[in-house]
């Protein structure tokens, strides 16, 4: 499968109503439940935050934009995954490609909803460990570098 990044900086990015669409209805690969206003994303961008995207298709199906993931300095924030492409390894060719741009200095909040289990596991399998003393947060240890999975490509734009 192929996959694509983009970097979004405002509300105004072409990406940013179907990113919120799936930010704000994803149950199972959310690993933070937190629902968005387009405001609240206005805010977040203006704090600094970073919002990336994926877009994904393989030889059969374009999926369209299936992930997104929220970025405050080196903590993950919220990431999301639509459910057609979970089993894909694009969740982890994600995570793999925050790592490269944050120099594997990464954390992840990960809060437990009634409806994440499919997200829970992400963290721990790739490298983190949780911080003592603060339950909802996972942290790199760079001794493992993250890996991406082999049959990803992944192509990064700027989303603008």
């Amino acid at each position: 499968g192929r996959a694509t990044l983009a970097r979004v900086r405002s509300v105004s990015n072409l990406h940013m109503s179907r990113a919120l669409e799936l930010l704000n209805k994803t149950n199972q690969f959310n690993t933070t439940g937190l629902r968005h206003t387009l405001e609240g994303c206005h805010r977040r961008f203006e704090r600094g935050e970073t919002l990336y995207v994926m877009m994904a298709e393989d030889r059969f199906t374009q999926y369209g934009l299936v992930g997104a993931a929220w970025v405050a300095g080196e903590c993950i924030e919220q990431l999301v995954m639509s459910c057609r492409a979970l089993g894909l390894g694009l969740e982890d060719a994600f995570l793999a490609f925050l790592g490269e741009e944050k120099h594997e200095r990464l954390s992840g909040k990960l809060l437990y909803t009634e409806a994440n289990m499919a997200c829970r596991p992400i963290y721990g399998r790739n490298g983190f460990v949780p911080v003592e003393g603060d339950a909802n947060l996972w942290r790199r240890t760079s001794a493992v570098p993250l890996q991406r999975p082999a049959h990803v490509s992944l192509a990064v734009v700027d989303g603008g």
